[in-house]
């Protein structure tokens, strides 16, 4: 079986991952191993001690990062004073 460039099932390297994603190698370690601000990394594949990536599971986690404006967001972070004393007030 091969596949072509456009399968979805095309296993790609970190650095290659990461270079379609447009982040640093190191960065996208880190959204595996710890997440960084609440949000996890695109799924991967372990193969012994390599880990590789799906372009299937890029595209689908890139679409995942997407903000639609109006759309109410989820806040990331512990809440700031001001909105620490309305909550309390409520």
């Amino acid at each position: 079986m091969t596949l072509n460039a456009n399968d979805s099932r095309q296993l790609l390297t970190e650095e290659q991952a990461a270079n379609i994603l447009q982040i640093s190698p190191f960065t996208l370690l880190r959204l595996r191993v710890h997440g960084l601000k609440g949000r996890t990394g695109p799924a991967w594949v372990k193969m012994g001690k390599s880990v590789r990536y799906r372009l299937g599971d890029l595209d689908a986690w890139i679409e995942k990062q997407v903000v639609r404006p109006g759309a109410s967001t989820p806040k990331i972070g512990r809440p700031r004073k001001t909105e620490r004393a309305s909550a309390a007030a409520a």
